[in-house]
């Protein structure tokens, strides 16, 4: 009887903390659908371009290259960045990045200092 007792309580337990989780993603799925920013989201967090980091990877998934900028640039304002990745294209420091371009679709950035640019998709960039 004592058994049974004991059987019973941790279903009741069990129970209870499955409700309070599919609570939760209820909550995170009613979140998601009311916004209209582009990003990724998890636990109520998200990621979107202004966190300044840009991947571009291969179909398969095994090279990439990161781009990451301490701020976002503009015409007249030039930020630092750096690339990692396992592309052959890695730069610890990349000085005066500055926007050099934009329209409806894309950005275009662009450091006189190192020789490089980026083309990079424009959503989530006019805050």
């Amino acid at each position: 009887m004592k058994t049974l007792k004991y059987i019973c309580l941790a279903l009741c337990a069990m129970v209870a903390f499955a409700c309070s989780d599919d609570d939760a993603r209820e909550a995170q799925r009613s979140e998601i659908q009311s916004s209209t920013e582009m990003g990724i989201y998890r636990d109520g967090q998200s990621w979107n371009p202004s966190a300044k980091t840009f991947t571009i990877m291969t179909d398969d998934g095994l090279n990439y290259t990161t781009l990451t900028l301490e701020n976002l640039p503009t015409e007249a304002v030039k930020v630092d960045g750096k690339l990692t990745g396992n592309m052959g294209v890695e730069m610890e420091k990349i000085t005066g990045i500055y926007l050099l371009k934009k329209d409806v679709r894309y950005i275009w950035l662009w450091s006189d200092d190192a020789g490089i640019g980026f083309v990079l998709p424009k959503f989530g960039m006019d805050k």
